[in-house]
């Protein structure tokens, strides 16, 4: 069994899991007392046994000498920005800044200004999935939220997007 830590949240409807920093997170309903859902959270753990080993095992191997991660993070910027330009061809939005950063917790971000930033750990998805997130955050220009309207924005570039953002989620 691994150890891990509950994290309850407003947001989580579900139970989730999660690695950073090489430790299991397993989110939870806000609601739901920790006591009474300690087996199902353990039930959920040995589940995801193989997926957990899989995750901890690639964030050890993802230690970088700075040289590495210079290279990578020059290579995955280049690759943002030509499909930001290609993909921006059909939207015709402004964007400012794009940066490429060591995030925590996010594939991306777009802030008020029309700044896209996108996360090194990019260089670890497919391409369908680094071209999700960046349509993701190119579509924040327009749509800042995620109703229906940011959505169908996405829809016209990345049809099948419900299907590559589970897949993501497999790879937080």
């Amino acid at each position: 069994m691994f150890s891990y830590t509950v994290k309850k949240s407003l947001k989580t409807r579900t139970m989730r899991l999660s690695i950073k920093n090489g430790q299991c997170i397993v989110s939870v309903p806000k609601y739901i007392p920790t006591i009474l859902i300690k087996s199902q959270i353990e039930k959920f753990i040995q589940s995801k046994e193989e997926w957990i080993k899989k995750h901890l095992e690639k964030h050890t191997s993802e230690k970088l000498s700075p040289k590495e991660y210079k290279e990578k993070k020059q290579i995955l910027l280049t690759y943002i920005q030509e499909r930001l330009k290609y993909f921006n061809q059909l939207y015709n939005f402004k964007y400012n800044a794009v940066k490429v950063k060591n995030m925590s917790s996010r594939w991306g971000s777009c802030s008020k200004k029309g700044n896209l930033n996108f996360n090194i750990k990019l260089v670890s998805l497919t391409e369908k999935q680094c071209d999700y997130v960046i349509v993701h955050e190119l579509c924040h220009l327009k749509e800042f939220n995620h109703g229906i309207n940011f959505w169908n924005l996405v829809l016209k570039t990345i049809p099948d997007y419900k299907t590559i953002r589970r897949s993501i989620k497999m790879c937080e």
